[in-house]
């Protein structure tokens, strides 16, 4: 290897060389703690992000790493492609390397980064002798770790002797070995859990969906949930390396009741799971070769279950239920011994609440998620000793990223904690320590793994694969028949078309995170407008006179209206104040913003006037979706499973809206955002016995209109009409499919 010009014949250069600190990397010198490069004389100071950027990459030589795995680590949350990008090439310039013919950098298309260069310790240059001198001896070196592979040697001329190859070999060794102790110092003090060497098995593969899998204590057995059309969902167990399942709840037990979260026992004899027909909950048990469940527990005033943990006494449990149709979901404590119930968390009205309970291997407290609503969501801990619910020191917040989290687990040995969340903008594995702390992205290279689970003591996780997409389709009015729109094997939804008809704005994760996305109709081109670092963001709808679009994120934890002007992409957040505020819809003349928000511990619609900055609760009860009529009279909302109308004068004045119209009946809960208004009625989505259609109500006939049949299992997500109204555009999400995957080493 050649080395840097300014090290020949330099002693106190050569001495710095020889520090285990810095290393060679190709031709190049790096010394990290100088954040400086070296190459043929030439001196690089690089700023210490990027030098970051680089050790990372050189702690997995030859290894793709992953952007997530770059940007977290050394910007945060604040981290984004275009300062990745910035640093790369910043690299490459100081390398002078090639991006189609890489030397030390290669670009992963999509995904990451790979180092290709050689990593030397800069103390095997010193055993190379150079022709004109004797080789120097070499300085004693630290034994190398017994994990630290090798670093491969480069052919020598047969001049040097068979003895001075194996100095070589073992100084190279040795400083190699020192090198990656070095950067697992400098990157990750606490070394987290890793999974890099777990392989992904398939778990179920049958028809339909199976999830909220649990692992047997010996590892040999999941029980889980299975959903398969046509078919009531049902508790099955199968052997994890076998085919057959074996169906453990019965009909005749639960009735009409849905049933979820099966659960062992830490002793494997037993498995514990929820029947929910509400309000009643049950809480029983089954035996895992089959037969009649016990019922541990009865609970009148349920109406929402998310969520069952067991302790490993195998004496208590904790599950997450609404006590109320409107309530947030809460934390209850049950003794299995005695029947003793106690809440546990009472979080605020209004919010999603808590949810996924899981019992610390000690058994003192509970980890659960906290959310505002279903994009919006942290880890939290209460300490059950002493526990006061929201007060005082026993709750503790863990994660501050107010993002999707989906399932939390312990890893194997009981010391960190595994969550999937949405924290760098698509699902991923993450890592922290019970108490918290900066969470560490684990390589799974499943971007899909959600709701991990395990058994403390088995090397194995768990988790579910969902294939969640949707897809942009339109109807021709003249000639009613769904068509694709915008072909993606992402997530497409919430269209809205703009003023002119020429430009299509919708939520998509196409690029990984979710954002805006623009498509102009004439040419079909389509790219990203703007995204919030990963945060959730949706509901794009365009203002009357096409200059600006408004839409909902949630990157502070509450979901919040955001204005864009259509020749920008940075967005401003309207001043609402600290609420939820969500679904926003433009009055049509430019005037208000209309929007739904929990600022007085329910949902309710409210206006926000633009130039005064007045913000009026409408006087309706309980709406959703909130549109104005295409003549500007009437405010038109779902509520009560239909769509209302009352005068949009009547509405903004502040007080109760007089007789409110109720347009249409029989609105499934599903569709109460799949409708938009049209100059003589409303399109909707109607659903019958035998399929869902794509129907008009016709104001002035007070009639409904069959325009044409929807797929039998259709899912919409958002609905917008052309401004000619010749077209409607609307989401269709594709059935969902979910199986269970294991990895393991």
């Amino acid at each position: 290897m050649t080395q840097p010009k300014d090290l020949q014949n330099n002693p106190e250069v050569d001495h710095r060389f020889r520090t285990s600190e810095a290393f060679l990397l190709g031709a190049a010198l790096i010394t990290p703690s100088l954040n400086r490069i070296e190459v043929d004389g030439a001196v690089h100071q690089v700023e210490p992000k990027v030098m970051k950027v680089l050790l990372l990459l050189c702690s997995r030589p030859g290894h793709v790493v992953y952007r997530d795995q770059i940007l977290h680590p050394v910007w945060g949350h604040t981290g984004d492609d275009y300062l990745l990008n910035r640093a790369v090439s910043e690299l490459r310039k100081i390398f002078a390397d090639s991006v189609q013919c890489p030397a030390y950098i290669e670009t992963i298309r999509k995904t990451g980064y790979r180092l290709v260069a050689p990593i030397k310790p800069v103390a095997s240059a010193a055993l190379v002798p150079e022709k004109s001198k004797p080789a120097k001896p070499a300085a004693p070196l630290a034994e190398p770790s017994p994990e630290a592979p090798a670093e491969p040697l480069p052919e020598k001329s047969s001049s040097h002797k068979p003895l001075g190859r194996l100095l070589l070999a073992g100084a190279v060794t040795a400083a190699a070995a020192a090198l990656l102790v070095l950067l697992g110092q400098m990157l990750w003090p606490n070394k987290p859990f890793s999974i890099d060497h777990y392989q992904v098995y398939p778990a179920t593969h049958f028809p339909g969906r199976e999830y909220d899998a649990a692992l047997s204590p010996d590892g040999s057995r999941i029980t889980y949930i299975a959903d398969e059309e046509g078919k009531a969902p049902a508790v099955f167990i199968k052997m994890l390396r076998g085919e057959q399942a074996l169906q453990l709840s019965q009909n005749e037990v639960q009735g009409d009741a849905r049933v979820s979260s099966p659960r062992w026992l830490p002793d494997g004899q037993g498995i514990v799971y929820l029947s929910l027909d509400e309000p009643t909950l049950r809480i029983l048990r089954v035996s895992p070769l089959g037969g009649a469940a016990q019922v541990l527990h009865e609970d009148s005033q349920a109406f929402s279950v998310r969520g069952l943990a067991i302790a490993d006494d195998g004496q208590r449990l904790v599950y997450a239920k609404r006590s109320a149709p409107d309530a947030p979901h809460q934390l209850w404590l049950l003794s299995i011994k005695d029947g003793e119930r106690s809440q546990l968390t009472n979080p605020a009205p209004g919010s999603l609440g808590d949810v996924d309970p899981l019992f610390a291997p000690d058994g003192q407290s509970v980890l659960f998620v906290r959310g505002s609503d279903e994009v919006t969501k942290d880890i939290y801990r209460l300490n059950l000793t002493g526990n006061s619910g929201n007060s005082g020191n026993t709750l503790r917040r863990l994660t501050h990223d107010n993002r999707k989290v989906n399932g939390i687990a312990w890893s194997p040995d009981g010391k960190r904690l595994i969550f999937t969340s949405t924290r760098s903008g698509i699902y991923r594995l993450w890592s922290i320590t019970g108490d918290g702390g900066e969470p560490q992205p684990l390589s799974l290279g499943w971007e899909s793994a959600q709701r991990p689970v395990t058994a403390l003591g088995v090397e194995a996780l768990v988790f579910e694969d969902w294939k969640h997409t949707a897809k942009l389709v339109s109807v021709d009015l003249a000639n009613p028949q769904v068509q694709p729109l915008k072909l993606s094997l992402r997530w497409d939804s919430n269209p809205s078309i703009s003023p002119d008809g020429k430009s299509l704005v919708f939520a998509s994760n196409r690029g990984g995170p979710f954002g805006i996305w623009r498509s102009d109709m004439e040419n079909e081109s389509t790219y990203e407008w703007t995204n919030l670092d990963g945060a959730f963001i949706d509901n794009p709808t365009w203002s009357p006179d096409g200059r600006k679009i408004v839409f909902d994120a949630s990157p502070q934890g509450r979901a919040q209206l955001y204005l864009l002007d259509k020749d920008s992409s940075v967005a401003r957040p309207l001043p609402l104040g600290d609420f939820d505020n969500r679904t926003p819809a433009w009055s049509n003349d430019g005037e208000w913003i209309y929007f739904e928000s929990n600022r007085d511990g329910s949902w309710q619609l409210y206006a926000w006037h633009i130039k005064s900055r007045d913000i009026r609760r409408i006087g309706v009860t309980d709406g959703r979706n909130p549109q104005e009529s295409a003549d500007g009279e009437w405010l038109l909302y779902a509520a009560d499973k239909g769509i209302w109308r009352c005068r949009k004068v009547q509405c903004l004045d502040g007080s109760q809206a007089e007789n409110p119209e109720r347009l249409i009946s029989g609105l499934a809960e599903d569709d109460i955002y799949n409708w938009t208004p049209a100059r003589g009625g409303v399109f909707f989505v109607l659903r019958s016995a035998n399929q869902p259609q794509l129907a008009f109500f016709d104001y002035a006939a007070a009639g409904i209109e069959p325009i044409t049949s929807l797929g039998r299992d259709f899912l919409g997500w958002g609905m917008t009409l052309a401004p000619d109204e010749s077209r409607l555009y609307f989401t269709e999400m594709m059935q969902p499919g979910a199986d269970i995957k294991i990895a393991r080493p």
